[in-house]
């Protein structure tokens, strides 16, 4: 009789740590509101991309091109996909489709409360010959 008592009780106390444990406050986050990422500039022949962007008051990211030309050359359109990490107290959803911007490009886009942007850049200048003459033609 004893047993079934403190079994009772058990289950009670479980029960409402349970039901008290999943009461878990929220921190209140603000929706990011720059725009502008910073850091992120227009592929130029014969330079090195950059792998991170300039970091702001509310978010931090990474860069990948494609292609993955280091240096970069000429005559060529480059991709920089960038991915933006909220720093604490700053959330991504909520943030709006197309919402950053990066300077220089033909596009950049980003789904909505996404921080993953595509930035489409304008093809790089072409390479110059400066071979002022070509070894064993004559002319």
């Amino acid at each position: 009789m004893r047993t079934r008592y403190w079994k009772a009780v058990l289950a009670t106390v479980l029960a409402t740590v349970l039901v008290v444990g999943v009461a878990i406050p929220t921190l209140a986050q603000t929706v990011i509101d720059i725009a502008a990422v910073p850091g992120v500039t227009a592929p130029v022949l014969g330079a090195s991309p950059v792998a991170a962007i300039t970091e702001t008051a509310q978010y931090t990211g990474a860069v990948v091109w494609a292609p993955t030309d280091d240096p970069f050359l000429g005559a060529q359109v480059y991709t920089a996909t960038i991915t933006l990490t909220a720093k604490a107290g700053y959330t991504l959803p909520g943030v709006a489709e197309d919402f950053f911007t990066v300077a220089g490009v033909t596009t950049d886009t980003n789904p909505a409360s996404s921080g993953v942007i595509t930035a489409v850049f304008p093809a790089t200048a072409a390479a110059v010959i400066d071979i002022a003459a070509v070894p064993g033609v004559t002319a």
